[in-house]
């Protein structure tokens, strides 16, 4: 008997048992389905990730005090005015700004109720390390830090609650900090993009968060000029974290800090921090995808049973086949095809349930399923796999059957 034949009586059996066929597909179609699901949201959820760090800048670093260390102290070791000036010379070819960064928490009192803010205190080259986009008025500059000036910038939804337009350049907005108010003059409108984290924060019922930028000379004393810590972008997005370490060396070597004890600044770099994240995401998604991928295992079995089933079912039809010449080797590879077939075609269903499943998932929590080729040619390959390990043991023993005794079978 050719392929083509074997084929055709495959499928003419299971079409001939068509619900039994689907009950016997649907524990491949739920595994599949959720292997593909989980897959496609963790790759999804990595790629959404790389793209809010690539507005955020991949390029940015942040040293500051690190305070794990019980002997940092602040008023001793708190970054100076001359420390960053000696960073930018050193640095200079490496780094394409470098800013001071303080903040608070606040709130913003308005007609219809508050706002929580967050106020960020930076210094005028800011805006190269952060990527803002200011679609109204300008950014700081060097005379508001050196002068102290209460201005600030607003995104547009602050802007939208507190005054209902963004025409409020050279509006006051004034912000409890809960130790002391604050009143700046607005000088400038940013638009935030949208983000994933925003989206996935307000479906557990937390409210976007609102940044206002000022000066660092407003939360900070001038006379003292020391710094938690400051923010750069580094040149090469390639050479990240071996510039972050420089600098902490640098800081350490600069002071004469003794480091045997643990150091007494550390570096953050956005790269670290996204493969971190993507590292936390994929241990989940494969902990996960093997768990659902546990479904697949009984999907087999159920596979197993029905082809055991089938084979006593056609104990005559086997018989005859054999008494007509039909070879153990035909009648084991009919038998092996029809339970491959079974889990083929669950296979696809449930791949296509799954990029379903993805995608309605995705718009619920801010980004779409990646489904790539190569994972829907595991998922269908595996299936097929499943159908054939299962289905050798129904489709020996149907060889094995002796012609005179299955013709006699009732």
């Amino acid at each position: 008997m050719n392929i083509i034949e074997t084929f055709k009586i495959a499928i003419s059996s299971i079409w001939a048992n068509k619900m039994r066929s689907f009950l016997t597909m649907l524990g491949i179609i739920i595994g599949i389905a959720s292997v593909i699901t989980i897959m496609a949201l963790g790759q999804g959820s990595k790629q959404k990730i790389g793209d809010e760090f690539e507005n955020f800048g991949v390029n940015r670093i942040y040293i500051g005090l690190n305070w794990s260390n019980e002997k940092v102290d602040y008023w001793r070791d708190g970054v100076t005015s001359t420390d960053l000036q000696l960073i930018k010379k050193v640095f200079k070819d490496d780094l394409v700004a470098i800013s001071p960064s303080e903040s608070a928490r606040g709130e913003v009192a308005h007609k219809k109720g508050k706002e929580k803010v967050d106020v960020k205190a930076v210094g005028d080259q800011y805006g190269s390390i952060e990527k803002i986009d200011i679609f109204k008025g300008r950014f700081l500059t060097k005379e508001d830090v050196a002068s102290r000036r209460p201005v600030a910038i607003i995104d547009q939804e602050l802007a939208k609650a507190a005054y209902k337009s963004v025409d409020v350049l050279g509006k006051k907005v004034k912000v409890d900090t809960g130790d002391r108010m604050l009143s700046f003059t607005i000088v400038g409108i940013y638009k935030k993009p949208e983000s994933a984290f925003d989206k996935i924060g307000q479906s557990f019922g937390e409210a976007p968060s609102t940044t206002i930028y000022c000066p660092i000379s407003i939360l900070t004393d001038p006379s003292v000029a020391k710094y938690y810590g400051v923010e750069a972008a580094v040149a090469d997005k390639d050479r990240v974290d071996e510039v972050k370490d420089r600098i902490v060396s640098f800081m350490h070597k600069k002071k004469g800090m003794d480091t045997s004890a643990g150091d007494f600044y550390r570096g953050y770099s956005a790269q670290q921090e996204m493969n971190q994240l993507g590292s936390v995401l994929g241990i989940v998604s494969g902990v996960v995808g093997a768990i659902a991928a546990i479904s697949l295992l009984v999907g087999g079995i159920g596979i197993m049973n029905i082809m055991l089933v089938s084979v006593t079912e056609r104990t005559r039809e086997i018989g005859i086949r054999k008494a007509i010449g039909a070879t153990k080797n035909s009648i084991l590879f009919q038998f092996i095809v029809e339970s491959m077939i079974i889990s083929g075609l669950g296979g696809i269903i449930g791949t296509l349930l799954g990029m379903l499943i993805s995608k309605i998932a995705g718009s619920f929590i801010g980004f779409e399923g990646v489904v790539s080729l190569p994972t829907v040619m595991v998922a269908v390959s595996f299936s097929c796999g499943v159908g054939m390990f299962f289905g050798i043991y129904p489709a020996n023993k149907a060889a094995k059957m002796d012609p005179i005794d299955a013709l006699r079978y009732e």
